[in-house]
């Protein structure tokens, strides 16, 4: 078995695992030959570092005190997580698309909402400003 964690993205478990837990995710990274840090082994249910992840650059299991806050990772649950040591996995790269507004604006557009700046819209919100601009260039 080959683990299938995706290329370009952490990947982190959402779960805060007891020794159990951790002890599972080590055998199945270690049948899926999925590199793991040294010190997860010496200390498997760290409570200052309760979550594994999948690091994209050194591509090593080990384990993180963040948590769902932190956009450095996609969050996955701890089923998720396995199942990416069994390989398979399912990772699908979010939609996100920027459009330069003006020299100081640039919209990001993903599939929850639009942000602008510091500020946050809504796609319905949107699309009431999209039509209110019909609504303009028509009067």
């Amino acid at each position: 078995m080959k683990h299938n964690f995706p290329e370009g993205v952490s990947i982190a478990c959402t779960h805060v695992h007891n020794l159990k837990e951790g002890k599972e995710i080590l055998h199945l990274a270690i049948d899926s030959d999925c590199a793991i840090y040294e010190e997860v082994f010496n200390n498997i249910a760290d409570k200052q570092y309760p979550r594994f992840y999948w690091g994209k650059d050194d591509k090593k299991i080990s384990q993180t005190y963040a948590d769902e806050d932190d956009n450095d990772y996609v969050w996955v649950s701890f089923a998720e997580f396995k199942e990416f040591l069994k390989g398979k996995g399912k990772y699908k790269t979010p939609f996100k698309e920027t459009l330069k507004l003006s020299d100081n604006y640039t919209a990001i557009v993903t599939k929850e909402n639009v942000k602008v700046g510091c500020q946050t819209f809504t796609h319905d919100t949107v699309k009431q400003l999209y039509q209110l601009s019909l609504k303009a260039q028509k009067s």
